[in-house]
């Protein structure tokens, strides 16, 4: 039980709604949603969901992020509104397995609001501020979203897929940005904050300032975790042993 799917939705032009609904989603599956505007985004949280995160007149060129959630309930809503005449991104997915009262072990969010030639590593070290990572328990799924506000209205930006241990689920590239998903399924626990992904530019002369979303996704209770096994139990002659039990 881990990440399920995602959908990624995209306008240049702004001025109406966005719809990206993942595959598959079933009832008590957790749900996030990522917003990039290339403006300052206000509220634009779907019916239902609720707002966890959200930056607005980012650097360098002024840009809005927001970051929502909730628990599947059926018939969920995978709308949100734009803004007219502005690029946005909306990316959604769905974990499934995960706690429904409390799915959020972490959520941090980092960012640098000056302009950074190409290539761009993407880290906590480079930051103007906040923590590229989270905190983790055995057993989460990390979602990690992040977003290039480019300087360059079409500039063609790319990740570089060396985020170690991570999936790629979901990439845009289009006006004045550029945005992804990666994810890592069922942790072993402790810290994911060292975390540093390059994005490079193949195509334009600008730089780019960038954003993070980070969050630690937690496993229901009695969820399988990865390499949290309760006992380490031996067989002999088809009988199961406990620890400190003898024959």
């Amino acid at each position: 039980m881990a990440f399920r799917s995602s959908a990624l939705a995209t306008s240049n032009t702004g001025g109406g709604t966005l719809t990206a609904t993942p595959a598959g989603v079933a009832a008590n599956d957790y749900l996030g949603g990522y917003f990039v505007m290339d403006a300052s985004s206000g509220d634009v949280t779907p019916t239902g969901w609720t707002n966890r995160v959200t930056v607005n007149n980012e650097g360098p060129d002024t840009q809005g992020y927001q970051y929502c959630d909730k628990i599947a309930a059926g018939g969920d809503s995978f709308t949100t509104q734009t803004l007219d005449g502005r690029s946005c991104s909306w990316f959604t997915a769905a974990w499934s397995g995960r706690d429904t009262a409390a799915p959020r072990n972490d959520l941090q969010n980092a960012a640098k609001n000056t302009s950074t030639a190409s290539p761009i590593t993407i880290s906590t070290a480079g930051a103007t501020s906040g923590t590229v990572g989270v905190t983790a328990s055995a057993g989460d799924d990390i979602a990690f979203f992040s977003n290039l506000d480019q300087q360059g209205q079409t500039d063609v930006w790319g990740y570089d897929n060396d985020l170690t241990g991570y999936t790629e689920r979901q990439d845009s590239n289009h006006d004045w940005m550029t945005a992804c998903l990666y994810t890592k399924d069922n942790v072993s626990g402790g810290g994911e904050g060292g975390l540093s992904i390059t994005s490079t530019r193949s195509s334009g002369a600008s730089g780019a300032g960038w954003s993070t979303v980070i969050i630690a996704i937690k496993a229901a209770a009695g969820a399988a975790a990865a390499l949290n096994l309760p006992a380490v139990f031996a067989s002999r002659a088809g009988r199961v042993l406990s620890p400190g039990r003898t024959l």
